[in-house]
């Protein structure tokens, strides 16, 4: 199955290529997809605002590495899960929210993303052990 061998890819592309997966294919059909779906992210954005501006995704950086590393996925690579990604962008979502709701300023709410990604980072090595 594709994402398995994307996993397997992502985790030891020597090993994956040593277990008879086809890394260049794995690797092509991964930059397509993601290629494909960062341009469907795009005409979505462009339509919510009203704008095609370059820069009107700044800054969502930080919440998709956030979202990504609250739902368990290792930076590393090799682990991760669709369900997790998910329930960590919902929750990265409420608390941004939450944040705009109670006027936080945004260089606090900087600093507490970044406090999100070090304790999911902490927390996934911990498990990881």
């Amino acid at each position: 199955m594709f994402g398995l061998d994307v996993q397997a890819v992502g985790a030891n592309e020597k090993a994956a290529a040593l277990a008879g997966r086809n890394v260049v294919r794995v690797r092509l059909l991964s930059y397509v997809l993601t290629g494909t779906l960062a341009g469907l992210a795009g005409a979505v954005l462009a339509a919510r605002v009203s704008t095609a501006s370059a820069t009107v995704g700044t800054g969502f950086e930080l919440d998709v590495i956030a979202a990504v590393v609250l739902g368990g996925t290792a930076l590393s690579g090799g682990r991760g899960s669709i369900e997790r990604t998910v329930i960590g962008t919902l929750f990265i979502g409420v608390i941004a929210n939450a944040m705009s709701i109670l006027n936080i300023a945004i260089e606090n709410q900087l600093i507490v993303k970044g406090l999100l990604i070090a304790l999911g980072v902490a927390v996934t090595n911990r498990l990881r052990r």
